[in-house]
């Protein structure tokens, strides 16, 4: 349909049908909606443009391609070849920056850009620390698609080579560089948060002595990484001078490789060749060269500071929602669903430098509800429900105060724990209490079991 996803908003029936969405909750989406119009138009300008600008790349490379004569193309192979470089990622690499130079070169696509920055610049709220002073919507919830860009710009989409185990030593080992290319990931089948996985950072030039007889031995080396499971609902957090390799894809599950600082593996060709086939060790991913580059350079030297792409990364949980005071049955009330009154709801909570804030329909939904149960127990009306929406997709902190009349408290409890810990509180005489509860972090026990 070439309808961007920044210029819309899903509203399902079910959310549209319940009393307390409304006039208000109608006028929040459109207020949303219309606060990023701009920026939705150049964004569809932006994308307009670089397909077209591809478009035109193509037919320009393709006169560059057809006349690439057998001798052109021999000398490339003869240049990977001399080099025990893989010949698919030399050649690979070499065809996309011709699409990409032409890409850049056209200034459609640069003005598109610089427009992009220019309107994204003025939601920022001024000062020393870079913040947003507004938070655009998204109409789902989709991490993935934002992840699948990081993806491929950290690995290679080249099928993975033949395992070493399946080849006798011999050949192993006259194959090594295009079984192991730089930059290969090696692993084990079942991955666990302790798994060693081992990305090949040899330098090409001592590599291609493998083969001198004078060189006998020659050490294969290999950085040190950890897997970190990556799920819609748990996002993993990673420490920002962390060197993380994100979005490595296995069997339709996905990992982020963290560096294991000061751990590293050395073994001569013969013996790692053991070593694969003792240990089960396969292939399993491939990162382009640049990055690999970083997990070179970060072993060599753990003070060597990489200029990795950076990358926000943003924590989501499951949570449950309960308002807390004197007034309200029972001392609290708490968010669920029109057909499951009896049993708070869950919704998604996203975490990122201390804030937590809800996505676009959820905190329409939080406020109108918030709204509705201070107006039904404590007499409160006239809420600005549009501000309070945009505080909570901005992002409250704990002991914050998104109202006046609320203070915000995040709590750790198991399911089992929140009844009775609800009934053993004392009374709120003061403010009302919006507790944001999430359960225990089994991050660890649920990625082995996945």
């Amino acid at each position: 349909s070439k309808i961007s996803a920044a210029g819309m908003i899903i509203l399902p029936k079910s959310e549209v049908r319940k009393k307390e969405f409304g006039h208000q909750g109608l006028s929040l989406c459109y207020q949303q909606l219309d606060r990023q119009r701009e920026i939705a138009e150049r964004m569809r300008v932006f994308m307009r443009t670089w397909i077209g600008a591809l478009k035109d790349a193509s037919d320009k490379a393709s006169e560059a391609l057809w006349n690439l004569d057998a001798a052109a193309m021999q000398d490339l192979h003869l240049t990977a070849f001399s080099d025990n470089d893989p010949y698919d990622e030399y050649l690979s690499e070499l065809l996309a920056r011709e699409y990409l130079w032409h890409v850049e070169s056209n200034s459609a696509v640069g003005t598109a850009i610089e427009n992009l920055d220019e309107t994204f610049q003025k939601y920022l709220r001024p000062g020393e620390k870079v913040a947003l002073e507004t938070r655009f919507i998204a109409p789902f919830v989709k991490p993935k698609n934002g992840r699948g860009l990081i993806s491929h710009f950290t690995w290679t989409g080249f099928g993975v080579p033949d395992a070493l185990a399946n080849l006798n030593t011999q050949d192993a080992i006259s194959r090594f560089n295009r079984l192991v290319p730089f930059g290969a990931v090696l692993a084990p089948e079942v991955l666990t948060p302790e798994t060693e996985c081992l990305v090949h950072i040899t330098q090409q030039c001592d590599l291609n002595q493998a083969g001198n007889p004078k060189r006998i031995g020659q050490s294969a080396q290999f950085a040190v990484a950890l897997p970190v499971a990556v799920q819609d609902h748990r996002m993993p957090l990673h420490a920002t001078d962390q060197l993380v390799a994100r979005g490595l894809p296995i069997a339709g599950k996905e990992y982020d490789l963290c560096l294991a600082k000061g751990r590293q593996l050395a073994l001569p060709i013969p013996k790692f060749v053991d070593y694969v086939k003792t240990e089960g060790l396969r292939v399993i991913g491939r990162l382009r060269h640049d990055i690999a580059m970083q997990f070179l350079l970060a072993t060599a030297n753990h003070m060597t500071r990489w200029a990795a792409l950076k990358v926000k990364s943003v924590e989501v949980k499951n949570v449950r929602l309960y308002l807390h005071g004197a007034n309200f049955p029972n001392g609290n009330v708490y968010l669920s669903d029109e057909d499951a009154q009896a049993s708070a709801t869950t919704v998604q909570v996203s975490t990122l430098d201390k804030l937590n804030y809800f996505h676009d329909d959820a905190s329409i939904r939080v406020a109108l509800w918030i709204a509705r149960e201070l107006e039904n127990f404590y007499h409160v009306k006239d809420i600005d429900v549009a501000r309070l929406s945009n505080i909570l997709c901005l992002g409250v902190t704990n002991n914050s105060n998104p109202l006046k009349q609320i203070v915000v408290r995040m709590m750790e409890k198991t399911n089992a724990e929140i009844d009775g810990w609800l009934k053993g509180m004392a009374e709120n005489r003061g403010l009302v209490t919006l507790f944001i509860v999430y359960p225990p972090d089994a991050g660890e026990n649920e990625a082995a079991a996945a």
